[in-house]
């Protein structure tokens, strides 16, 4: 058996892993990642139909440039693999 050689190794690849991998692998980095579930895992958070993407928290606005950032990346994924991924709709949240 090869040896493999790698720049990083990622532990956990679900979205925030698979994000790192490929923004890693982008810059031209040899990347491993690796997973305690099988890829997707059952904890996940691809399962279901629809997720929340906030660009605005209770806790500051100072996580909104890095949520655009996000967003941005997002519709980089997209573009690279012809894939629509994020669908954007509106929501309004109430706080009693």
């Amino acid at each position: 058996m090869a040896a493999l050689e790698t720049d990083v190794v990622v532990v956990g690849v679900g979205s925030v892993g698979s994000m790192a991998s490929w923004q890693l692998a982008s810059r031209s980095q040899r990347v491993i990642g690796v997973d305690r579930f099988s890829i997707p895992g059952p904890f996940s958070a691809y399962a279901g139909e629809s997720r929340l993407f906030r660009k605005v928290y209770a806790e500051g606005g100072h996580y909104t440039p890095l949520l655009q950032r996000s967003q941005d990346v997002w519709r980089d994924l997209e573009q690279i693999s012809g894939t629509r991924l994020l669908n954007t709709t509106g929501a309004v949240t109430i706080y009693d």
